[in-house]
């Protein structure tokens, strides 16, 4: 995990990326973990659901992932995170810790429940900024 880390770290440097928006990155790893865990505990088991359950977090904090891509200039398939400002990350990274809390507290199981919980989480964090 360290060698994954340090190359990564490298790569975000050559491609221009600030400290600390490297740091940023690196902080939103376990946040990562936390929301997938949850997720998992809760029923979503398959890759394709856990990024339909990550597209409903992103989704109203930064639109639709295809787009997103487009218009940041991200290839097919790479992280939306590679293009998000540090206060994207920060936002989507709380839409996914309190949408963690809610599948848990509300016990909700199943991809589509966590699914449409994290996609209320988020438009409740996309809401408080745009305030």
């Amino acid at each position: 995990m360290i060698k994954r880390s340090q190359r990564t770290v490298r790569s975000w440097k050559r491609q221009g990326k600030s400290s600390e928006y490297i740091e940023a990155r690196l902080d939103s790893i376990p946040r990562e973990d936390y929301y997938e865990a949850a997720l998992y505990q809760h029923g979503v088991h398959q890759p394709k659901d856990f990024a339909w359950c990550k597209a409903m977090v992103y989704q109203p904090i930064i639109g639709k992932t295809k787009d997103f891509r487009n218009a940041r200039n991200l290839k097919k398939g790479q992280n939306c995170k590679d293009g998000m400002t540090i206060e994207e990350l920060a936002s989507t990274d709380f839409a996914k810790m309190l949408s963690a809390k809610r599948i848990s507290t509300l016990s909700s199981y199943g991809t589509r429940s966590c699914a449409n919980i994290s996609y209320t989480a988020a438009e409740q964090v996309a809401n408080l900024l745009s305030q």
